[in-house]
């Protein structure tokens, strides 16, 4: 059967249907789904939360949707994992065709779960608004491809070039909206990633404040271990906090994971390894222009969100825009957050 504009209209439901569940669902991906019958949406689902239902399986309720159409956004899962597989739930409640955004990227899917429910004569399409759908589980797909997670850094800069002044602090560079803007990045994004300079002179809690989300893990990458047990960051309000260093500290909260290189290992590669390694697919990195600097030079980062705001600083620290288009970034959206200029910037990734 060939795809149309409804088609069109009723995936892109499911697209927002997904969006609802950001921040919420990780390790898994974002997915919506809707069942359409006779022209008329009689379900809506998607993923809430972690070890849930899916969202083909909320979208089915206790609805009859005996030859129906579902659109969902992502291959429906044909494995046991935490939940039932939802092909079987497919055929079982005798629903017609299948539209479908992406294809899982899981080793484990890669198209299994449309090979099955077509053997079991439901009609599949594939690929609808996929460049969509590709977006909803950006994080997840380069996390299963790589094993390492996707990293975006965000940075504020003054209108003369500045992303600190000449005392290192960078607090309040951007406009208020742009403020609320990144503490929703942070309620969607599983960690958010500092080094010590930033740790050392803001001293930031990396909380979810001025909406409504919960708070990301924290990343601090300490070397020489020069952190103060009491800073906000290693407060318990958060539910993982690592901690990268050479030295062991005795003093840190025992709840906090401790993670001991050497020498030879410190280095940010082995680090996002070790990150992937631990299900933290998606990582905020939230410090100054060294750390920044260096993911986007040894091609650990996949994305730079710039933030540039209305007042200069006339002197400070300053980090080289010119290293962007250098490492094969190029502009993905321009848009404006309160009086300040939102620029976005991605790279070719796996």
């Amino acid at each position: 059967m060939s795809l149309n504009s409804t088609d069109n209209n009723f995936m892109k439901i499911a697209v927002d249907l997904a969006k609802k569940g950001a921040g919420k669902v990780s390790p898994n991906p974002l997915v919506g789904a809707l069942i359409v019958k006779d022209g008329s949406i009689i379900g809506k689902g998607f993923h809430t939360k972690f070890g849930g239902n899916h969202a083909e399986v909320n979208a089915i309720g206790n609805n009859s949707v005996i030859d129906s159409t579902m659109y969902v956004t992502l291959e429906p899962c044909n494995h046991h994992g935490k939940t039932p597989p939802c092909t079987e739930r497919i055929i079982t409640e005798k629903i017609q065709r299948v539209i479908v955004g992406s294809i899982d990227p899981n080793p484990r899917m890669q198209g299994k779960g449309i090979e099955y429910l077509k053997k079991h004569d439901i009609d599949v399409s594939v690929g609808i608004l996929n460049s969509e759908t590709d977006e909803l589980i950006r994080f997840y797909a380069y996390w299963k491809n790589t094993g390492y997670p996707f990293v975006t850094v965000k940075l504020a800069v003054s209108g003369d070039g500045f992303i600190a002044g000449t005392d290192g602090q960078s607090k309040w560079i951007s406009c208020p909206e742009s403020r609320t803007e990144v503490h929703q990045m942070r309620a969607e994004y599983d960690a958010v990633l500092i080094g010590t300079n930033t740790l050392l002179l803001d001293n930031p809690a990396l909380t979810v404040r001025h909406v409504t989300g919960r708070n990301p893990n924290r990343i601090v990458i300490d070397r020489r271990g020069r952190a103060k047990s009491t800073m906000r960051v290693f407060a318990d309000n958060a539910d993982r906090i690592f901690y990268f260093s050479m030295i062991r500290r005795k003093d840190i909260p025992t709840r906090v994971t401790q993670i001991l290189l050497n020498e030879n290992e410190f280095n940010l590669s082995l680090i996002l390894k070790i990150l992937g390694e631990n299900e933290q697919q998606s990582i905020l990195m939230e410090g100054g222009a060294k750390l920044a600097t260096s993911l986007i030079e040894k091609n650990l980062c996949n994305e730079i969100i710039l933030y540039q705001a209305q007042k200069d600083f006339c002197n400070g620290i300053s980090f080289n825009e010119s290293l962007i288009p250098k490492y094969g970034f190029q502009i993905f959206d321009r848009s404006q957050s309160g009086i300040d200029k939102k620029i976005t910037y991605r790279r070719d990734y796996v």
